[in-house]
């Protein structure tokens, strides 16, 4: 069932579940969305035969409750991947093929 208020909310319901909304600031989804693609920004998500791409116009970082773990970016000349524990570098791998192991702070590479 569809539910719709002049000047307000759009609802969708699956066997009187609520699982679509519209609000103020955009959607809520209740349950799982599947879909083929995903644009975030200028940034895309994709799923091909079980290979998940991520294409981002810029750089790439992933973080774990609030903390950055991994990081690739391209500064136009070289490429580099950085491996961290939220806050200081693990290890950094650039394209010019300098690999980079730290120590427990993060500021000096020890191989």
């Amino acid at each position: 069932m569809f539910v719709g208020i002049s000047d307000g909310a759009a609802s969708v319901y699956y066997d009187n579940a609520q699982k679509l909304a519209t609000t103020a600031t955009g959607i809520d989804v209740t349950g799982t969305a599947t879909m083929d693609g995903l644009t975030v920004g200028s940034s895309t998500i994709t799923e091909t035969t079980n290979d998940l791409t991520i294409n981002a116009t810029d750089d790439l970082f992933l973080e774990a409750n609030g903390n950055r773990v991994f990081q690739a970016w391209d500064n136009g000349s070289l490429q580099y991947v950085a491996i961290t524990n939220g806050s200081q570098n693990l290890a950094e791998f650039n394209s010019n093929g300098d690999i980079s192991f730290y120590e427990d702070t993060g500021t000096t590479a020890k191989f």
